[in-house]
């Protein structure tokens, strides 16, 4: 049964900077992975550097794709987490180039770097991905694995090298990334004697769940039950506050740059030219047969940026949000699909324009309409009434409440069925 959960009012909290604008591989050689010194204390996560060039398998910069393992213990010694990252796309060779050579996602080397903020606890030891028993009950003791993300392309691109004038170009590879971190971690890790399986991502690796969600029975055919969990990637392809598609614009670059696969079923009904409608949930979610738990907020901060909803000013944004989810009954004007009464509220408020305003407001009710909307049985959703972009990896695993249950009561319930 869809479940669509509204929370109390929390204050935003700044997060990362403003994302980047948004099935053959290649034969290539194979070797011993390299493992590297790297062992957080913190989170019991271990970094394996992947053969170069295995299965085409490269970042953006050209080096070797890589993973964070944690080894599951006792009773959840056969059950995989499987999480990936966020950390936005890029759309066109230039940036993809800034990324490779600017950024933490175009590349392993700052993974082998002891002051990497991955390699001290950035990821891994809060939330879902949380050891402890007490944080994590249900998942603490699971095998975890978390692919770098260095591709740009949301691990669902294959278009292969690309040249950039001046430079010494990009490689476009996320899916032969997850193929070759999935396929040594069932050859070397035991994925392939796993009962049950858990894939789950953030932001762009939620809409990386979108696309291989379906095929993770094929990748995992000895697990009884695998599910997918997707946190703050319900992005909508919905017009802007000035009346444009400026976001699917992006995602339609990306898509044509990084030869974007999108979730198989959704892309083989898609021509040539439309296969970036698989980026969006509200689209793919129609040809998705896995069950999947939506997370988000209903104000989400990154994505309302993202949709040029509102000035890409962190602090105006933030302010304009908390003005706009301070609206009296808001939820419930929402609900009895009535105007909220802004006009008169604005009198009182000067945060953001009117036009700002009824932009957050109709994202928001689309986005409820939407969830609301997704077929019981395979979907279920807990949307928050919040701006937090990242849920699932944070404490609000525990403190987001509805109907006396928290987050993480509700997803444990969700997937165990109890």
């Amino acid at each position: 049964m869809t479940t669509s959960s509204f929370l109390h009012p929390v204050t935003v909290v700044a997060l990362l900077a403003l994302f980047l604008a948004l099935l053959e591989p290649a034969a290539g050689e194979v070797g011993k992975p390299m493992s590297a010194p790297v062992v957080s204390a913190k989170t019991g996560l271990t970094f394996t550097l992947l053969p170069r060039n295995r299965f085409g398998a490269k970042c953006l910069d050209g080096s070797p794709p890589g993973y964070y393992f944690r080894p599951g213990s006792g009773k959840g010694s056969d059950s995989w987490h499987v999480f990936l990252p966020y950390g936005g796309w890029c759309t066109t060779p230039e940036e993809c180039r800034w990324r490779a050579t600017q950024s933490n996602y175009g590349s392993t080397k700052p993974a082998l770097q002891a002051t990497n903020p991955f390699n001290n606890a950035l990821w891994g030891y809060r939330g879902i991905l949380s050891a402890n028993v007490s944080e994590n009950p249900r998942f603490y003791n699971w095998n975890l694995v978390m692919p770098v993300y260095c591709d740009g392309g949301g691990f669902a691109g294959r278009a292969g090298f690309k040249n950039v004038s001046g430079t010494d170009g990009v490689f476009l590879a996320g899916w032969n990334i997850i193929k070759a971190v999935l396929t040594d971690v069932t050859d070397r890790r035991g994925l392939k004697n796993a009962s049950q399986v858990l894939l789950s991502g953030v932001s762009a690796g939620a809409e990386a769940v979108v696309t291989l969600c379906d095929q993770l029975p094929a990748l995992v055919p000895s697990a009884k039950t695998t599910k997918c969990l997707m946190d703050s990637g319900f992005f909508l392809d919905s017009l802007d506050k000035k009346n444009k598609h400026t976001f699917k614009r992006k995602v339609i670059r990306m898509a044509a740059l990084h030869d974007f696969i999108g979730n198989p079923r959704c892309a083989r009904a898609q021509n040539t030219t439309s296969k970036w409608k698989c980026f969006f949930p509200q689209h793919a979610t129609k040809f998705i047969k896995s069950q999947v738990f939506i997370v988000n907020s209903l104000f989400d901060f990154n994505t309302l940026l993202l949709g040029n909803q509102l000035p890409a000013n962190g602090t105006y944004a933030s302010e304009c949000i908390n003005e706009v989810m301070s609206v009296p009954d808001l939820m419930g004007q929402m609900q009895a699909n009535t105007s909220p009464r802004v006009l008169a509220w604005k009198n009182a408020n000067k945060k953001c324009t009117l036009a700002e305003s009824r932009a957050v407001i109709g994202f928001a009710k689309q986005l409820q309409e939407v969830t609301s909307s997704l077929k019981s049985g395979k979907f279920s959703s807990f949307v928050a009434y919040s701006s937090n972009h990242g849920i699932i990896n944070h404490n609000t695993w525990n403190t987001f409440t509805s109907n006396g249950l928290s987050l993480r009561e509700t997803v444990e319930g969700w997937y165990f069925g109890s």
